[in-house]
């Protein structure tokens, strides 16, 4: 270690590239009147790609939420026509399911609340995680419910949970990552 002597003696001491980032000598946490620290700091990036990352989700829980409406106040004969002006199409592109096709147009109702059940199905699927994540994010900006922004950070970083998952899987680690430290922990109300 070496000392410089045209340093800033106020600003806390930076390791060195031959010290590791893990030393016990590294200054603590800063923390004002109101009890916040630099653990906001630390938090505020990742927080804020879980918020984004939630609302795009959101937005993209929109299209099976109104195809879910749009069945729910629709009865089986109008569903039975809109099965019938899609049989042409069916048939010439996928003709080996156009029997089958039929057979649905001629009894719609299951077939009506099987759509009803896999749209209502997806939307929930879709929005809850969403939700939990949007709220995730807000409470680790806030620096409260410890426990909610770990489970959305696991939530984020799940497969194929979010819209992004590449993206998603990277920011639920870094968000884990920031979460588990434990001056951070601390910080927590």
């Amino acid at each position: 270690m070496s000392f410089d002597p045209y340093a800033d003696q106020n600003q806390p001491r930076r390791p060195s590239d031959r010290e590791s980032i893990y030393s016990d000598d590294l200054p603590p946490l800063r923390r004002d009147s109101t009890g916040a620290s630099d653990a906001g700091d630390r938090v505020r990036l990742p927080a804020i790609f879980m918020i984004v990352l939630g609302v795009i989700q959101l937005f993209i829980t929109i299209i099976p939420f109104f195809i879910f409406i749009n069945l729910l106040f629709t009865n089986s004969e109008q569903y039975k026509q809109n099965l019938q002006a899609s049989l042409e199409g069916f048939k010439k592109t996928m003709p080996q399911f156009a029997a089958e096709f039929e057979k649905q147009i001629q009894n719609p109702e299951p077939a009506l609340a099987q759509a009803r059940l896999m749209y209502g199905a997806s939307t929930a699927a879709w929005l809850l995680p969403s939700l939990l994540i949007i709220l995730g994010g807000i409470q680790m900006l806030r620096l409260r419910s410890y426990a909610l922004c770990v489970i959305s950070s696991i939530v984020v970083s799940v497969p194929c949970v979010t819209a992004c998952c590449l993206i998603g899987q990277g920011v639920g680690i870094w968000s884990l990552v920031v979460l588990l430290n434990s001056d951070v922990r601390s910080a927590f109300r």
